[in-house]
This record gives C-alpha cells, structure tokens and sequence, in this order.
C-alpha cells in the first residue's frame, strides 16, 4: 500500500510518527481507542490495521516472554483480520502475520500464510521471507491415550461449576456431556445460566440451550453445601473474571479441601494459568484444560488440551439417505482468511455462498450438503469443525494449529487444507470424485460421536481429574 495515495488522516498520520519514535505502546492505544465508525476510505482502515499489527510485532520482539508473546499474537491477528477483510490481498499485512508466527516457534503456520500469499502475488514479493520457512514443518500431533474415567468410591462425582454469564461455547457445551454423564443433580453452575434451562435470553440463535432443571442459589447457600462436602469437585471457566474475586475466595475457602480445575476456553493460546490461581487465591489446582493450546509449544505439566465438542442433544438421530447440496457455507466472513476463501470458492465454483438462515433452516441446509466448510474463525477451534461431522456431512476443514487430541485423519475422517491452492485443489478433486465422500463423511460422524461429543469430553475431562488424583 502506497503511503503517498491515501488520503489525510490524523491518527493514521499520528500513529506513524510513533512507531517511527519506537514509542510502540503508544501506538496500540491510540489506535485501540479510536471510533468504532470505520473511516469513509476502506484503504485508511486496511492501513490503520497494518499499523497496529507493525506496533504489536515489534513489542513482542522487544518481550522474552512466550506468555506474552501469544498474547500479543491474539491482538495482532485480530487486527489482521480486520486488514484482510477489508483487502483479501494486503501483502504487508500476511508478511507481519506471518513473522508473528516465527516470532512464537511456529514456522510453518508463517508458510502456510505465504503459500497463499503466492498464489496472487509473484514470488519475488515473498521469496526471502518463503526460503527461511520453505522447509517448516508442523509439530508432531498429540497423541498419548485418553485415560478412562472410573468413578471413585463406586459413585458419580458432584461439580459445582463457576462459570461465565456470557456465551462460552467450550464450557456450554462441557454442561450437557455432564448432565449426561452424571445426572442434572449432580451438577450445579454459578452463578445462575439461564441458556441451561430453557429460559428466555439474547442469545436465541445460541447452539449451546438446553432444557435441563435448575434454579438460583445464592452465595450463602453455596458456601454451605461446599463446607458440608457437598461437592467432589469445583470447576472454574470464568476466565473473564465475571463473577466479583471476593464470591469466588469465599466458595473456594468454603471447599479448600476439594480439587479445583480450571477450563480455559478462550480464543487465545497464551498460559493464564498464574494469573486465574492468583485471582483464585490457590497456589495448585488439580488440571489447566486449554482450549487454544497451540502444538509445539511448552505449557506446564499440568496443562491438558480440551477443545470444543458438540453437544450431543443437537446431533441429528437419523441421517438423510440423499443429500441434495453438494457444498454448504453459511457464516461471517470477518474472521480468518474466510472472505478470500469463500470469494475464490465462489469465483471458481459460480456457487453463491452469500445467504444467510435461521437455525431451524440452517441445520436443514447442513444435513441435506454432503460437504461443509470449517474455516478459522476469531479461534482457531471453531463449533463448525464439530458441528459439520455431526449432521454427517464430510468436514473440509483449515488444518488447525492447536493439539485435538484423537483428531480427525485427512483423507479418512476429514479433509484438511493449509492454504489457498490446496483448498481449491481438494474441492476440485472430490467433485470429479464423489463417490468418495459418503464413505469419509460416514468416517467423521462416527468418529465425532466417539470421541468430539460434549459427553465425551466430559468424560475426558473427569478421567484427566481423577487420575491425577
């Protein structure tokens, strides 16, 4: 982007003259205070996002610490996101991105960038960057056992959960597989959500509602039942620090000899366990379950990945013997490199991906496609990489760089894709070649109701508990 053609505008113009000062903080803040209005000239935004992901880089070169280099990563990749929404085709913009990625020791994430980068821009304007990541691999997948969950003492756990107010789609989902592993009366939330109990509430179109019983408790009833040991285990997925620290020490000083876990469901793959222990005011917990815990990273001992999964009370009990669709996407294009996809895809296919549908319509559309996109969204675990395998569609999904433990098999249970030209190449393939698809797409389904239902992650997540134990 030529500075010289956009026109005048003061923070932009401002922002510059910090970031060539090295005053980089400076920068980020008034760039993350300005209106959310977008200016007239989608070129000034595109340039103003650039800005800031530049700013955040060179913070995290000056930071030694990993911690806060990831967490940087998430501000940054969400101003890149907001670069290649608004120009799909922002060269500076992938080439920041993708030194982020070798800043953090993922190499090959800063190549899969570049692949794509190429397929619209002449290997000269990537090539020195492409040579020193050319030969990147990804980190050997995570694949040590799941344990088993046996109950101790010969009887269900109790679990009193702490949980957000707000939509957390990993410990939404985490609700159902435990009120369907252990009984609605063994498992209790605070504070009180109504989306678990059919009641009215914002989030209409929100996957995770359920109709289980339950009701209010207040702090003093808690604070009771955990000093009698009501419960065998607390689970704190509050990771937003919703509910006041002074509730939260009282609860846990009522059940300081119960085993606390955190569930870490957030969209960034930085550790918070030090920061949440010490909101929390305890020294150890039990378990750190990390939703977005990039491979090949170094986490402490304790950390476990537990991704999303699908709750089992919206998986489809029958399937349709024919599928009318061949390709289904329905979705924001905000997040993620999915404006260029979906637009190739478009161009390519002469498929209009545009509509938009409710969710009774919605689900329809999936169940009768025999092919649905999962692209990366503001996370790089995403509900549709669960959500497509679990209406028995056949999953065609951007290669993820966090660990899945027991993850779909390309080719197998899946497709996987790394940049733009695969992308296309495998549609292309499996179009000339559809008697393929059923036999995968049946592949995923069953794998998915064994291993990515929210009964089964929740029957991970207590077999990691209790064998710690």
């Amino acid at each position: 982007m030529d500075k010289s053609t956009l026109p005048a505008y003061a923070p932009l113009q401002e922002a510059r003259r910090l970031s060539e000062l090295g005053r980089y903080s400076e920068t980020v803040d008034l760039l993350s205070q300005l209106p959310e209005v977008p200016h007239e000239n989608a070129y000034v935004n595109a340039a103003l996002a650039l800005e800031l992901q530049r700013s955040l880089f060179a913070i995290a070169q000056m930071t030694p610490s990993l911690t806060q280099r990831l967490l940087l990563l998430a501000q940054e990749k969400s101003a890149f996101y907001r670069a290649v929404f608004i120009q799909p085709h922002f060269h500076e913009a992938y080439l920041v991105h993708a030194r982020f990625w070798r800043l953090v020791g993922r190499d090959d994430m800063a190549k899969r960038l570049l692949q794509t980068l190429q397929t619209f821009y002449s290997e000269e304007d990537c090539s020195s960057l492409f040579k020193e990541v050319a030969a990147a691999q990804a980190p050997t997948p995570f694949s040590s056992p799941l344990p088993q969950f046996r109950p101790p003492k010969g009887r269900l756990p109790r679990i009193l959960i702490l949980v957000s107010p707000s939509m957390t789609p990993g410990m939404d989902a985490l609700y159902d597989g435990f009120c369907r592993e252990l009984g609605v009366e063994n498992v209790v939330e605070y504070p009180y959500k109504p989306c678990y109990h059919d009641e009215k509430n914002d989030a209409t179109q929100y996957l995770c509602t359920y109709t289980y019983p339950g009701r209010r408790q207040n702090i003093e009833e808690l604070r009771t039942a955990l000093l009698e040991g009501a419960f065998d285990l607390i689970l704190y997925a509050d990771m937003r620090k919703r509910i006041p620290r002074d509730v939260v020490r009282t609860l846990l000083q009522a059940g300081k000899d119960i085993p606390v876990a955190i569930v870490d469901d957030v969209d960034n793959g930085a550790d918070h366990q030090r920061d949440i222990c010490e909101h929390l005011g305890r020294e150890q917990i039990v378990a750190y379950f990390k939703r977005e815990m990039f491979a090949g990273v170094e986490y402490g001992p304790n950390t476990i990945p537990l991704p999303l999964s699908y709750p089992d009370s919206y998986i489809p009990p029958e399937m349709p013997l024919h599928r009318r669709r061949a390709l289904f996407w329905a979705g924001k294009r905000m997040h993620g490199l999915r404006r260029l996809y979906i637009e190739h895809l478009e161009s390519v296919l002469g498929i209009d991906f545009t509509e938009t549908y409710p969710q009774s319509e919605y689900v329809r559309q999936l169940i009768n496609s025999h092919i649905g996109f999962s692209f990366f969204g503001f996370g790089y675990d995403t509900l549709h990489y669960y959500e497509i395998p679990a209406h028995g569609a056949l999953l065609l999904a951007e290669r993820s760089p966090v660990i899945i433990p027991q993850d779909f098999e390309d080719g197998v249970s899946a497709l996987f894709f790394e940049n733009l030209h695969e992308l296309l190449e495998k549609v292309a393939h499996f179009m000339h070649h559809p008697t393929d698809i059923p036999v995968i797409a049946a592949n995923g389904h069953a794998h998915l109701r064994r291993y990515h239902t929210a009964s089964a992650r929740a029957r991970q997540l207590l077999a990691h508990v209790y064998e710690r134990l």
